[in-house]
């Protein structure tokens, strides 16, 4: 798009801020350096989601794809940056796995995206989604308010983690609903288990 990108990026290591601070910097120097300017060159700092389920990432797939032609700039077919093409036609750098997979293949694939959203919203399904991990913290917690967590002595906010890591919460799901950092939560999980 002309004033924004939308990339689904796998992220196993939870590196992304981190990669992102780099390529940002990186592109920020090249362009000040060409143009001769000085300063930000973004306007905001990036925003993330995590996917954390096959029906929300198919909707996001969807939602990238038909972007360019929501917006009225081109359809997904013909617009030069989106990886529309990757995925219908089996090529490219781009890996398809996980979407193939859940589709029941790269010949599904223009289907698929012929389907359009059936009406998903992706607000909706993120909001369900966080109102369900809060609701199992809050179970799991014995009701207290898991935002407390955070301000826990260490000894009982690596307890608590781990008691919401044993309900079945996920690294990003433990630190949406207390606050605390991934990195922190990640190491109490990885020490516990």
């Amino acid at each position: 798009m002309d004033n924004h990108v939308h990339m689904i990026l796998y992220d196993p290591e939870s590196a992304l801020g981190t990669f992102m601070q780099r390529i940002c910097t990186f592109y920020a120097r090249y362009f000040n350096d060409r143009y001769g300017r000085t300063g930000h060159v973004f306007q905001d700092r990036f925003a993330s989601e995590p996917i954390e389920d096959e029906r929300y990432l198919l909707s996001v797939v969807r939602y990238v794809h038909d972007n360019p032609m929501k917006a009225g700039v081109s359809t997904r077919e013909a617009f030069r940056w989106s990886s529309y093409g990757d995925y219908a036609f089996d090529r490219g750098p781009t890996f398809r796995g996980f979407v193939y997979s859940a589709i029941g293949g790269a010949a599904r694939f223009e289907d698929f995206s012929a389907e359009g959203d059936d009406g998903v919203d992706l607000a909706r399904i993120m909001r369900a989604d966080g109102q369900r991990d809060l609701d199992v913290a809050r179970a799991a917690l014995g009701g207290g308010d898991p935002i407390s967590v955070k301000s826990l002595p260490k000894p009982r906010l690596d307890a608590a983690v781990h008691t919401l890591a044993r309900c079945g919460l996920n690294l990003s799901a433990i630190s949406r609903v207390t606050g605390v950092s991934r990195g922190v939560v990640a190491r109490v999980v990885r020490h516990s288990g």
